[in-house]
């Protein structure tokens, strides 16, 4: 029988920390880092520890901000994994340079991330009413909006938009920053969104788009989300 190999592991914002328990439960040595900035990660946490228990899986989950913590050692994982994180994360190349530190050589990473230009990129705080109302609407034009629609939610939309999305997210930003920061990407999966949602994305919306966000491609319009593995060089 071939040995399998113990791999050592990082999942960036657990959540639940299922997958973690799954891979510790498959025989690797795993970490999970969660920065829990919103109220309803207590029940989050609490859903770890259960799991935890019934599982008697040995994570070791941290409570931390991955762009602060230090304690983690030089080149010590194999791989680091996350789930609808990377567009939640404000400084991009900082992550990848903190991850390359942790990394060994060679180290994957592995992540699938829902862009802000996405039809669900925002969150549904940026949908707001209308499909790709978020990728029109920017600066005070989207606060007027929110103050005048959604009164009562004004205050927490706007803190979660400034504080928790990183709206520079995008299929070329990701490719030229992981390049960039000595990483090979060894593959690149873009989810084609719903067809009954792609029918809502008019050449209008498009062209207002690609012409205000150059940087835009009509594949970060398309997709759902993105699923990259990367190896370190």
């Amino acid at each position: 029988t071939v040995k399998k190999k113990k791999l050592h592991v990082l999942e960036i914002g657990p959540g639940t920390g299922m997958l973690s328990i799954s891979l510790s439960i498959l025989g690797h040595n795993v970490y999970a880092i969660d920065k829990n900035y919103h109220k309803l990660d207590d029940k989050s946490q609490y859903l770890r520890m259960k799991y935890l228990q019934l599982s008697d899986a040995k994570v070791k989950f941290i409570n931390g901000d991955i762009l602060k913590f230090k304690k983690f050692k030089k080149n010590y994982f194999d791989l680091i994994i996350s789930i609808s994180v990377l567009e939640h994360i404000k400084n991009f190349p900082l992550l990848l340079k903190k991850l390359k530190i942790i990394l060994k050589q060679p180290g994957y990473l592995l992540h699938k991330y829902a862009h802000f230009w996405s039809e669900e990129g925002a969150h549904s705080l940026g949908n707001l009413d209308a499909p790709w109302l978020h990728t029109i609407l920017k600066g005070e034009e989207l606060q007027r909006y929110l103050k005048k629609i959604r009164p009562h939610e004004y205050v927490y939309c706007d803190n979660w938009m400034k504080q928790n999305l990183n709206t520079k997210i995008n299929s070329s930003y990701v490719q030229k920053n992981l390049v960039n920061s000595g990483f090979f990407i060894e593959s690149w999966i873009e989810s084609k969104n719903y067809e009954y949602r792609l029918k809502y994305l008019d050449s209008h919306i498009i062209r207002n788009v690609l012409i205000n966000n150059p940087e835009i491609s009509l594949s970060d319009l398309f997709c759902s989300d993105t699923t990259f593995l990367a190896k370190k060089i």
